[in-house]
């Protein structure tokens, strides 16, 4: 009996869960009632029958024009809302940007009287008809952002898709830090021609927003000044087809904030340029004359190898900077040279050869008075040989009014020592001026 009664019960219950199923097939299907039912229409409305009517024999592969013979015409905008980066290595430009986009769909049309007032919907892209607008000189991976298309009841199609691009440019860097940079976006569709999709540009529409609306969303960037942007459409004719192929062209214009680049390259590198005519007035004896040259030239070699980790190595033109740094190395160089040169003939002056008149006319007589080198510094009288052949002693009186030069000049016995010694002094001020004309026509050189 108890078995009969468990079966009877479980009967009993299939009966009642039969029963609702088939009652809730007559329903709408309601939150917390029967087991089964149509979950679409628990909020069904105007707007989701809308869309149901408007996909409905939809070919989102055909274009929206009534006659094969009819191009869609597509309005674009583009707006920057920031730079990625500026990579010059790879000749490339990152940025982020509002790819907007507005074409008409008839198929997209509908009254809203008839749909409860509902005049804009937003469906799926993926869903319609949409123009295959890409970059054409994209370099590398590319991001957009799944965003909807706003429709109106007149079949305006209006998308903006935030996407990144990575474009490749050509960069020139011979003017660096100073630089401007020019970089193109070429947009257009990748399998229409001009006779199936008409691009319009969304400046032509409104002329007095054409470089605002590009810049309307732009943040700005801490390196790069974004300070003009000229756009265009262009046509080009392929081989392979008779057809044109219209594409929407942006020629980004980026000027270099070289705040920083002044401070870290320009000024040391000037500095160090004109510290080199100074190795000069160094005393002859002093050995600092080749230790200044040498760390001038270190210093330099460290801005060199810092200017490389910041720039590419390879380069079509090289940075005017750069060139300014090998000048001011190879200045550098010729001047350790030459210090050492006239450091050999200080310490190794003779006394046993006079010199040459022409030299002690044009060194001495002129050049000494026209660098302001006081000849009577390095001036020394000696006894004359009495008759007899017997020596008298030598006299150390200098004949000099300066007592600093005096100190300066080591203590010779000798007047032929003398004029040698006023003649490396006289060499060494003059190449002090020829290294800074030297200097201030290089530094005005590079910066023009």
């Amino acid at each position: 009996m108890a078995k009969v009664a468990c079966f009877i019960v479980l009967e009993f219950v299939l009966l009642c869960f039969v029963a609702d199923v088939i009652l809730a097939q007559g329903r709408p299907w309601k939150r917390g009632r029967g087991f089964m039912g149509n979950k679409s229409r628990e909020f069904d409305n105007a707007e989701s029958q809308l869309h149901r009517d408007l996909l409905k024999g939809y070919y989102r592969y055909a274009r929206p024009v009534e006659s094969f013979n009819e191009s869609v015409t597509v309005n674009l905008g583009l707006q920057l809302t920031n730079l990625g980066s500026v990579d010059f290595q790879w000749q490339t430009l990152s940025a982020n940007f509002w790819l907007m986009q507005v074409w008409h769909d008839f198929r997209l049309t509908w009254d809203p009287a008839e749909y409860d007032g509902v005049n804009t919907i937003r469906m799926n892209p993926y869903n319609i008809w949409y123009p295959d607008i890409t970059l054409y000189n994209n370099y590398g991976s590319q991001y957009k952002e799944s965003s909807l298309v706003a429709v109106f009841h007149d079949g305006t199609c209006f998308w903006i898709p935030h996407v990144r691009y990575i474009a490749l440019c050509n960069y020139d860097l011979s003017k660096f830090p100073y630089d401007t940079q020019y970089c193109s976006l070429q947009f257009g569709s990748w399998t229409y021609n001009g006779h199936e999709v008409n691009l319009v540009l969304q400046s032509q529409l409104d002329v007095n927003q054409s470089n605002s609306f590009f810049l309307q969303q732009y943040r700005g960037h801490y390196e790069w000044d974004v300070s003009k942007v000229n756009e265009s459409v262009s046509v080009k004719y392929y081989p392979c087809c008779p057809e044109p192929f219209p594409s929407m062209v942006y020629w980004i214009r980026l000027k270099r904030l070289s705040t920083a680049h002044t401070y870290i390259f320009v000024t040391p590198c000037v500095l160090l340029t004109f510290l080199v005519p100074f190795i000069f007035l160094l005393p002859q004896e002093s050995k600092q004359k080749i230790q200044l040259g040498i760390g001038i030239f270190v210093c330099l070699t460290v801005l060199l190898l810092m200017l490389l980790q910041t720039l590419p190595a390879a380069f079509a033109k090289p940075p005017i900077i750069a060139v300014f740094m090998v000048s001011s190395m190879v200045l550098v160089a010729i001047s350790i040279i030459l210090s050492t040169v006239t450091s050999g003939m200080w310490t190794n002056i003779t006394t046993k050869r006079e010199m040459h008149s022409v030299l002690r006319l044009i060194f001495l007589d002129i050049l000494g008075k026209a660098l302001c080198v006081d000849r009577g510094a390095y001036n020394v009288a000696h006894s004359a040989k009495s008759n007899d052949g017997d020596y008298g002693k030598d006299t150390q009186t200098m004949e000099t009014t300066d007592t600093a030069a005096v100190l300066a000049v080591p203590k010779v016995t000798d007047a032929i020592a003398g004029e040698w010694y006023a003649f490396v002094a006289v060499l060494d001020r003059l190449l002090f001026l020829i290294f800074l004309v030297v200097s201030i026509i290089v530094a005005i050189a590079f910066s023009v």
